[in-house]
This record gives structure tokens, sequence and C-alpha cells, in this order.
């Protein structure tokens, strides 16, 4: 029980530093973390659609062109026909876009991923599949794997 509520504690407390740097970041550029991050790809592939923008931040197509709509709305992105196939539209950050990335704070995600990759190559891997797990558990798409553990979240 104290273990689990250590692991609990240390969970929460993540949470906060992420939420924490999140506002902090937005007050300092106006934009949201996922406004930022999704700008961020822009500046890092130009020229991207809207599809590889999604597939780059690991989001659905609806919540992506929400994120987009409002960069757009912002003036830190804009949209470009793509020159070999006008039916398409490209992304990219405006200078604007670039000036307030260069106003943000360190983003959570980056500094996590610093902090991931000073981990030993097993604990990274084990750590990527503890993670998975509880993002499982937490969708109801984890299955305890015995009676023991499916006590054990109850408790």
């Amino acid at each position: 029980m104290a273990e689990r509520e250590a692991a609990l504690v240390a969970w929460r407390h993540l949470l906060h530093a992420v939420r924490r740097r999140e506002r902090l970041a937005e007050q300092k550029t106006g934009l949201t973390g996922a406004q930022l991050f999704a700008l961020r790809q822009l500046v890092t592939y130009p020229g991207v659609t809207i599809g590889e923008l999604g597939r780059l931040t690991s989001t659905d197509a609806s919540s992506i062109s929400v994120v987009v709509s409002r960069l757009l709305d912002k003036g830190v992105a804009q949209r470009v026909r793509d020159p070999l196939d006008q039916r398409r539209w490209r992304l990219h950050a405006t200078e604007a876009g670039v000036a307030r990335l260069e106003r943000a704070p360190d983003s959570a995600d980056l500094l996590l991923a610093d902090a991931i990759a000073t981990l030993p190559a097993k604990s990274r891997s084990t750590l990527a599949r503890q993670l998975e797990a509880l993002a499982e558990a937490v969708e109801g798409t984890g299955q305890p794997v015995n009676e023991e553990q499916r006590k054990a979240t109850r408790d």
C-alpha cells in the first residue's frame, strides 16, 4: 500500500509540474501547450499537411483541426496552396509564430524527453511499457493479469 501511494504521489507531482509549465508557457505566449507543440512541428517541418501534422503530434483529425484553426486565427500559422496539387493546403509557421516560440519556455514534453534520454536504455524501455500499461488501465482497455492485481487496484 505504501509503494502504491508513493507512486500516486509521484504521478500527481509530475502532472502538477506539467500543468504549471503549460500555464507558464500560455502566460508568456498566449498559446496552449497543444498549440505550442503543433507550432513547433510547423517550424521543424514547414509545409506539412494537416494530416501529417496530426501524425507528428499523435493527435486525431478533429482535434488537430481545432488546434490548427486556433493557430490560424491567432496569426501564428498560415495555409498555403500546394504548388503541385492545388487541392491541398500546406501549413507554415508565420514570423509571429516563430517569435512566440522564441518567447516560450521549454515545454514539459521537451524537458521530459531530455530527462528520459538520460535514463539507461533498459530503463527507458521499461518506463515506456509501464506508462503504456497505465494508459491502457485508465482508458479501460487494460486488464489486470490476475485476481491479486485486480484486488490491488481496488484498494
